[in-house]
Order: C-alpha cells, then structure tokens, then sequence
C-alpha cells in the first residue's frame, strides 16, 4: 500500500541523513579482513543511493551524491586495494561502487564514472578472472570451493561491477568471462 512504501521510504530517508553525519570510512586491516568497513560502505552507498532516487529535491539530491562520491572516491582512489586476501571484501566493495555507478549514472560526471570504472574493473572484475584463470598470486581462491554465501557474495558483487562496466569496449571481454562464471554458478 502506499502507507507501508511510505513508511519504507522514511526509514530509509532516515538512515540515508544519518549516512551524512558519518566520516569517511578508513582503510583498517582487523585480522586480515577489511569486512567491518566493506559492509559500512555498502551500507551507506545503498541508503544514500535509494534516498537520492526516492528523492525529488534537488538540493537534498545533491547532498546525497556529493557525500556517496566522497565514499566512493576514499575507496576507489585513497584505499590501496579492496582487499583482495579476503575475497568476500573484494566482492562486498564490488557491489558497492556499482550501485553507486549505476544508481547515480546520469548525476556522474565523465571523470568521475571513469575513476569508478577503472577501480570496479582493476579492483573488482580482474580479480575474479584471476581467478577463474588460476593466475599465479599471493592468494588462494578456496572461496570458489565454500559450501555457504561466500560463493554467492563474491561473484555476486563482481557480477555486479562487470555489468554495470560491460558495455565499456575496452572492458567488455573479461566482463563477459566474469558474467558467465556468474550464470554457471547458477546452474
């Protein structure tokens, strides 16, 4: 009903201006595992992002975008790595960035879709097709072989970065690699 999407709707909006008094989130390895901060940033990427899409004031619009790409920016450019050791980070920040790529596309600038392009592509797709290709690395890629939502989450959230990147020539053959790992996972 439209009393039950508009409480929705108000949970969210109060979540997201929550979202707005909040620093950004650093960069803080805790037992090899940056997981804490990924699911700090998914979260606020997803409040921020569906508040600015439910929203139709400008100005509070503005003020939800400029606040994701701060987040967006400190994780695609100031982080080192989306953590890559722990691979359900990897698969966590991959999702992240390509709601906020996706959701916010038309609010974007060049500059800054590219900036998001090249982290969801070098930070997140290469990566699994790294894997998928059993690259020599530092890591092992057991998550492949767990028997729980590890599987679902890390390629889900590359799943994610590869389609929202797939239509970008110079990145499409191994965004393709990565979907179709994706679409066999299914089966």
């Amino acid at each position: 009903s439209d009393t039950t999407m508009e409480s929705y709707a108000a949970q969210i909006k109060k979540k997201a201006d929550e979202c707005l008094k909040d620093g950004i989130t650093e960069y803080v390895l805790s037992n090899g595992r940056l997981l804490e901060q990924c699911e700090t940033v998914q979260n606020r990427i997803c409040y921020m992002s569906m508040a600015y899409l439910l929203s139709d004031d400008e100005v509070i619009k503005n003020t939800y975008a400029e606040k994701i790409w701060e987040e967006v920016y400190n994780v695609c450019v100031t982080w080192s790595d989306w953590n890559p050791y722990h691979f359900l980070d990897t698969g966590t920040m991959a999702y992240s960035v390509s709601i906020a790529y996706d959701w916010l596309y038309d609010y974007w600038s060049n500059e800054r879709r590219t900036i998001m392009e090249e982290a969801l592509y070098n930070r997140g797709v290469m990566t699994i097709v790294d894997d998928l290709l059993s690259k020599e690395r530092e890591r092992k890629n057991n998550w492949l072989d767990f028997e729980n939502n590890w599987s679902f989450v890390c390629i889900g959230g590359v799943a994610c970065a590869a389609l929202a990147i797939a239509d970008i020539d110079k990145y499409s053959d191994n965004c393709m690699l990565a979907n179709s790992f994706h679409r066999m996972m299914q089966t």
